[in-house]
């Protein structure tokens, strides 16, 4: 086999031990906590401490509606919770 040939495939292979690191980089960083996982119920997140502009939403559907995550806007400290029903 050539040096040029034998390159190459160490290459591919050093691009491949790349991506699959950085998808699972990604998977750690964005699956969802133990907690969360069975956690049924939304967040509302609010600018302030008024409650009255709604910026962001964060929730869990139980098992039985299919055990789904969703979101949407930003996270702030001011929130409450509201467990989900189907």
């Amino acid at each position: 086999m050539s040096i040029r040939r034998r390159f190459a495939l160490n290459a591919r292979a050093l691009l491949v031990v790349k991506l699959l690191l950085v998808m699972a980089v990604l998977f750690v960083a964005f699956a969802p906590t133990p907690a969360e996982a069975t956690r049924c119920g939304t967040e509302i997140y609010y600018w302030d401490s008024t409650f009255t502009d709604n910026v962001g939403l964060r929730g869990w559907l139980p098992e039985n509606c299919g055990c789904q995550y969703y979101h949407w806007g930003i996270i702030t400290s001011y929130q409450t919770f509201e467990d989900s029903v189907c």
